[in-house]
């Protein structure tokens, strides 16, 4: 059993693992961009190959000064700057209108808005330097022309991002110098506008999932991202409807106590706010009070403290309740069927399963080592992975199970220079399995039938004579043997160290993949005669040492049987394949003289004699070759030429 050195799963696979440029171009900023092999229907650019993002590198250096790629670790940090800076101003910018209305209080929200403005306008100078992907029908292109640059920005997010960069609190401040009390406070409604640039807010956040996982490889479980935006959407819906029911008796002035005979007593009456005494508390508790009555107001547990007195509060506590129970019917909805997916195929195979053992009457014991296994090998998902990749089209199963397993393959001495379809012919041969901790793999004297790849996990090699076991972990491969020397017993035991991953290939799955490309047989004849005698020579090493036994006798005698008889097929084809070639080359000379006779036959100079020596029929017949199974066997037929 050969032991190799784990390799990097993704070093022998073209476009698997993210690869990484630094980009240095015009701009001058440093960064990352990954090959964002990613789902098909990715908006971003495919780089498959070191060849693909050395060429991006260079586009990138061949474009105007300052010109920066959309992938770029400054690109990427700059735009979660901006979404972080557009959340505060989500929670910010409604709460000072709503309840920062005194100016000492208005003078704390003065440094982020400021920073705010000048961050969204530089975001507008650098949305004009940055490269925008463009889709075509083979591919998509990061496009670094200027004019097309600027087209695209003006004719797309320009206006939406200069309406919530403009600092409209020095504009009202300048424009309504003197104007009334009441209309000040409608124009600070204008500062909502900077709230614009959350529709941009799901179009980055998806990018940066792309990112996270593809560039830096952190998968985060998709129902988990679901959740957490959901509870995000459920907090921002209730902060907004807090300001709301604050906001409106705060435009009013917080009217207080009517007259029961008071015009006003049944239109604005005492308002909720005043009621509670809160119109002369600090900001925070206002908010903390408007958070309350929004919460249970969506939930539909009450109105808070107290119950609407007037036309006013109740209008804006029933829309506070209707989009409440909405939004809250919604989530409920949502919630459930995200926990329904999460447990559907975790249910479903469960359920299966303890119908079959319980039909069966297994133990108790063997029932909990089957759920073990289950859990381990599906990770809690019921799915068939044969019906998957059966309904995939040819290339993408090809893809899927060579980004799995090819460095597998390539870590095995005698197929590392092999031909590369030989290789993927014997990649779609092969067989997942897991085994659990303590589970024997190969029991020391079975006949063998199956090679083994160790993808994940370690196991230990165990025989009857040596006291201390070896340990092959993850790249490493045993029982490779059997592919040459079927139904030899086994010379040890291999059992499962920890939970183990493999892969498995079958000696006659093998042979008939071999079949097809004899010369590679030939090379990996070699190669196993060669392992064969390394084999034969430790054996009869240790029997010397430890004294024979019936079963190393009997496994020393049927390898030397099965080397024996691959060296002689192995002479036999390299015999018929130098034979084939000579041949060959025997016929193309004859086929080239005939050619030239034909073509000469009318210059008076040329020596007839010469070329019909040429052209003479040889006396031995000219052999052609057909592969049967793998090897060469002559079948002689006449040049009819």
């Amino acid at each position: 059993m050969l032991r190799t050195e784990p390799k990097d799963p993704f070093a022998d696979v073209p476009g698997a693992r993210e690869m990484t440029l630094t980009i240095d171009g015009a701009t001058g900023i440093g960064g990352r961009l990954s090959s964002l092999s990613m789902k098909p229907n990715s908006k971003y650019t495919n780089y498959s190959s070191k060849d693909r993002i050395e060429n991006e590198r260079e586009r990138l250096e061949s474009a105007p000064m300052f010109t920066m790629h959309p992938h770029s670790t400054f690109r990427i940090i700059w735009d979660i700057g901006t979404v972080i800076i557009l959340l505060l101003n989500v929670i910010f910018i409604p709460y000072q209108i709503a309840f920062c209305t005194r100016p000492e209080h208005r003078r704390n929200g003065i440094v982020l808005f400021a920073l705010s403005d000048i961050w969204f306008l530089i975001d507008i100078l650098f949305n004009f330097k940055t490269g925008f992907l463009k889709e075509t029908s083979i591919e998509t292109e990061v496009i670094f022309d200027p004019d097309e640059i600027r087209c695209k920005y003006l004719k797309g997010w320009f206006i939406v991002d200069f309406i919530s960069s403009v600092p409209w609190d020095i504009c009202i401040g300048l424009l309504t110098a003197g104007s009334s009390r009441f209309f000040l406070k409608i124009l600070r409604m204008v500062k909502l506008l900077k709230l614009m640039r959350l529709s941009r807010l799901t179009k980055t956040l998806n990018q940066w999932e792309d990112v996270l996982s593809f560039q830096y490889g952190i998968t985060i479980n998709g129902t988990v991202v679901k959740f957490c935006k959901l509870i995000s959407y459920i907090l921002v819906f209730i902060h907004i409807n807090a300001v709301i029911l604050f906001l409106v008796p705060a435009m009013m002035d917080f009217p207080g106590h009517y007259e029961p005979d008071d015009p006003g007593f049944n239109v604005f009456g005492p308002s909720w706010p005043f009621l509670r005494n809160l119109e002369h508390e600090e900001p925070f508790i206002q908010y903390s009070w408007s958070f309350f009555k929004a919460a249970s107001n969506m939930m539909v547990i009450g109105y808070g403290r107290s119950f609407p007195l007037c036309l006013v509060d109740m209008c804006v506590v029933m829309w506070s309740m209707f989009s409440g129970c909405l939004v809250f019917a919604i989530a409920i909805a949502e919630i459930t069927s995200l926990i329904h997916a999460l447990n559907t195929s975790s249910s479903q195979y469960k359920v299966e399963m303890d119908e079959y053992m319980n039909f069966c009457k297994v133990p108790i014991e063997l029932r909990n080592r089957v759920r073990d296994y289950y859990e381990v090998r599906f990770k809690g998902k019921m799915f068939n992975e044969t019906d998957i990749l059966n309904e995939l089209n040819p290339l993408l199963r090809e893809k899927i199970v060579n980004f799995n397993c090819r460095a597998l393959i390539k870590s095995v001495e005698f197929l590392a220079t092999a031909d590369p379809e030989f290789v993927a012919e014997l990649i779609s041969q092969l067989q997942f399995e897991v085994y659990l901790p303590g589970d024997e793999i190969i029991t020391e004297g079975e006949k063998g039938t199956h090679m083994y790849f160790i993808s994940q996990g370690s196991v230990q090699v165990k025989t009857k004579k040596t006291g201390k076991p070896i340990v092959l972990s993850e790249g490493d491969h045993f029982g490779e043997i059997c592919l040459f020397a079927p139904n030899l017993r086994r010379t040890a035991s291999i059992v499962g160290q920890h939970t183990v991953h493999v892969y498995t290939l079958s000696s006659s799955d093998f042979n008939d993949a071999l079949k097809w490309y004899p010369g590679e047989k030939i090379e990996i004849q070699k190669v196993a005669i060669e392992r064969m005698d390394m084999l034969l020579n430790e054996m009869k090493r240790n029997n010397s040492a430890q004294g024979r036994t019936s079963l190393s006798t009997e496994v020393i005698a049927d390898l030397q049987k099965y080397r024996n008889m691959l060296q002689e097929q192995n002479r036999q084809a390299r015999a018929s394949q130098a034979e084939f070639i000579a041949n060959r080359k025997t016929k193309n000379k004859s086929s080239t003289a005939k050619s030239l006779l034909r073509q000469m036959n009318d210059n008076d100079d040329i020596n007839v004699d010469v070329l019909a020596e040429l052209t003479k029929p040889k006396s031995q017949e000219i052999s052609k070759f057909q592969f049967n199974d793998g090897y060469a066997d002559r079948s002689s037929t006449s040049d009819d030429e």
